[in-house]
């Protein structure tokens, strides 16, 4: 079987790797795929997948996340998968390097979740003494 396209690596790279994982995972994983790499990459000839395609795509799903607010969270995962993908077309010998492996994926800003909720000094000093009254129980 001959592998042109990155769609075609993804579907022969699913063939084997579904064997290897429990099927919540491998939903897990054909959802990124489905949602994520193959509308970016897999109308792409693998000759074609350069290091700047790519770079240009993870740069994209970080933003939507870290600027606009919108995406995928875990977009360091996205490319994490597909490196492991594209290294499997290497052992395939299907293309000579993996060019998904130098990529720089930038940093996942935090958003802004609750507060983190703590005891000031007195109602901490209240809350032990309350503890220290209590019987000795296990």
């Amino acid at each position: 079987m001959e592998i042109k396209t990155y769609a075609e690596l993804v579907e022969n790279w699913l063939e084997t790797y579904c064997h290897t994982v429990k099927k919540a995972t491998l939903t897990i994983i054909k959802s990124r795929l489905n949602n994520y790499l193959l509308p970016a990459f897999g109308d792409y000839k693998l000759d074609k997948l350069t290091p700047p395609v790519i770079q240009k795509q993870v740069n994209q799903w970080a933003k939507e996340y870290n600027q606009l607010g919108k995406g995928y969270q875990e977009y360091p995962q996205l490319n994490s998968l597909n490196k492991r993908i594209l290294k499997y077309a290497v052992s395939l010998q299907v293309i000579p390097f993996n060019p998904a492996r130098d990529i720089i994926v930038p940093r996942r800003k935090e958003k802004e979740g609750q507060k983190l909720k703590y005891l000031d000094d007195d109602n901490l000093k209240k809350f032990l003494t309350y503890l220290e009254q209590l019987p000795n129980t296990y």
